[in-house]
């Protein structure tokens, strides 16, 4: 049976396991920018810093004590210019054997519970144009696109 609960320190491992999966994932688009070569080590530091952090929870989706997804929500902040500064973003992942099983839902449906909870009206998150099924998931739970990032690079 899935269940999801809030990370806790002994979770960091699996964490940083999944969390380095994700990029490694991100990596195989076009233009992704490089990861570094001491990326176990840097994740790991990482998630121990964001966990500390009250304006960041981590869920974790969990099946026979074995961490199968998360999701991390954050609350932040915009610029003064803004009439409404806070805002929550959040990013996660499912394992790929677990994936298309509704767990990917579940853990935003608690990430979003979360940050209204904080107060927070809007969440956004990034997605890479290429990665299809993570696009039409993210609209399915009902976000829209609204920006694009460009970039150049200067090398």
């Amino acid at each position: 049976m899935m269940i999801i609960r809030t990370a806790t320190k002994k979770d960091i491992p699996e964490l940083t396991v999944l969390f380095t999966e994700l990029l490694k994932q991100h990596q195989t688009y076009p233009n992704y920018p490089q990861l570094h070569k001491n990326l176990a080590s840097r994740m790991n530091s990482f998630v121990k810093k964001e966990m500390a952090k009250s304006r960041t929870k981590f869920f974790i989706a969990e099946v026979d004590k074995k961490v199968i997804g998360f999701m991390i929500a954050y609350t932040l902040k915009r610029p003064a210019m803004y009439q409404s500064r806070r805002f929550g973003w959040i990013e996660g992942i499912v394992a790929k054997e677990y994936r298309r099983k509704g767990i990917g839902e579940s853990l935003t449906k608690e990430a979003l519970k979360w940050l209204k909870k904080k107060g927070v009206k809007r969440v956004e998150l990034e997605v890479n144009v290429k990665n299809e099924k993570g696009i039409n998931a993210w609209v399915k739970y009902g976000f829209k696109e609204y920006e694009m990032i460009l970039y150049k690079s200067l090398e």
